[in-house]
């Protein structure tokens, strides 16, 4: 088992308001890409989300989200 698989797995408050989840696909239409398009000049496309999301149920990456209430304040991918 992975770090994050291990982060993920543990039962824990939150430090502060901020929780960090597995990625979902409908994250990417509240809030993900938007903090793409103005984080990057040359911004990933939702396709190129969908497929690293595809990737990740097959366990080759994580995608997570970092959640403030039920908004989307951040996002990390990793291999």
């Amino acid at each position: 088992m992975s770090v994050i698989e291990r982060i993920l797995r543990r039962d824990h408050e939150p430090a502060g308001d901020v929780v960090v989840e597995p990625m979902k696909r409908r994250d990417l239409r509240k809030g993900v890409m938007d903090i793409e398009a103005g984080a990057y000049p040359r911004p990933w496309s939702q396709g190129v989300f969908t497929s690293e999301l595809e990737q990740a149920r097959r366990g080759a990456r994580h995608c997570l989200v970092a959640r403030s209430g039920r908004e989307i304040v951040g996002y990390p991918g990793l291999w």
